[in-house]
This record gives C-alpha cells, structure tokens and sequence, in this order.
C-alpha cells in the first residue's frame, strides 16, 4: 500500500475528528512510558496564533536619508493554540491546568470529581504533553486522507468554561513550543491513511 501524500496543487483540510494529549516525562521530554493516550473523539477547532520574536532593526541615517540598513529575521517562538471542543473531558484537566481528580473509592477508575489547583499549589501539578490533532484531507466530496499535526512540547493554561443554556463548549488554551531535548520543532505534519483505532 503507498504511503498517503499531500495532493498536487495543495490540500483541503477541514475539520479537526480527533485530538490526542500524552503526557511527557520531565527528565527525558518524551512520552511517559505508563501515559495514558487521552482521546478527544469529536468534531474540534484549533486556531493557530504563531508567536513571532521579531528581530532588530538596525539603522544608519543622518538628518536627510537612511545610509544603510540591516534587519535580523523574525524567528518562531511558539505557537499559541485554542482548542474548542464539544466534549468536556475531566481526565485532562489537572494535565492541561493542575489540580486533582477524585475517583470513587469502589471503582478507581470513574471519576467523581475534579478540584482546581489552589493558590499555594500553583502550577505545581500541570504537566508537559504532547498534542496530535488530525485533520480531514478532502478531495471533492470525500476524505481522501488525514494530516496529523504534533505539537511535541506542550503546556497548558488555565481553562474557560461559560456556563449557559446550551451545550457546554470548554476551550483549553495551549502554548506549543520547541522540545529542544529531544531535537523537535515546535510543530510538524504527516499525511496518514487512516484515524488510530485506539
């Protein structure tokens, strides 16, 4: 089977169909080897807001006109991400912000409840993750492939949730920069055949 390919003349993405978070480990920056993969399995945005280091400008003029010139180039800092998401999914909040899940003492692994960091904890319990989105590759009417973004250095900031009479859309506001321990830049793509079945 050949290997999936971007199509001549450019792609048509449309429609974030799943989001993955993995916790890293803070020694080594790579995905813990007991992660547990989250999976946000529905239809999703990201935007995307770059955060530019803009570099110096430097200029030589006297009093009627400019001599010379030189302009460092502008470099990625980090890319600032939005995730809005119809599903609200307890397990990746004390990843995305801190905080503390509470399981049910007959059952370890339902979730009972969530308590926000305090004051004094601070950001003491938010992790490092990694975040994959895939993307639908459209070609006419049908998906001819998915795009899988990494974002391979992760972190996240404190969640807004609007409580109101409709469904409850949380948005998580996440920072993507460079994993530098383990060489990788602040994103990348691949074209892939088909979504992960797990």
């Amino acid at each position: 089977m050949a290997a999936s390919f971007a199509q001549t003349g450019g792609d048509y993405l449309y429609n974030v169909v799943r989001v993955e978070i993995e916790e890293l480990d803070p020694t080594t920056m790579d995905v813990k080897a007991e992660a547990i993969k989250h999976v946000i399995d529905c239809d999703s945005e990201i935007g995307l807001d770059p955060e530019i280091n803009e570099g110096k400008k430097t200029v030589l003029r006297d009093a009627k006109r400019i001599l010379a010139q030189a302009k460092e180039e502008d470099l990625l800092e980090a890319i600032n991400l939005k995730l809005t998401t119809v599903k609200f999914q307890a397990a990746v909040l004390p990843i995305i912000q801190g905080g503390i899940l509470r399981y049910d003492l007959s059952e370890p692994k339902k979730i009972v409840g969530y308590d926000a960091p305090t004051m004094t904890e601070g950001v003491t319990n938010k992790k490092y993750f990694k975040l994959s989105a895939y993307i639908e590759n459209y070609e006419g009417e049908n998906v001819l492939n998915y795009v899988k973004f990494t974002f391979p250095k992760c972190r996240g900031k404190v969640i807004k949730l609007d409580f109101k009479k409709e469904f409850l859309a949380p948005e998580f506001d996440v920072r993507a920069t460079e994993n530098t321990k383990l060489k990788k830049s602040a994103y990348s793509f691949d074209y892939i055949d088909a979504l992960p079945v797990v």
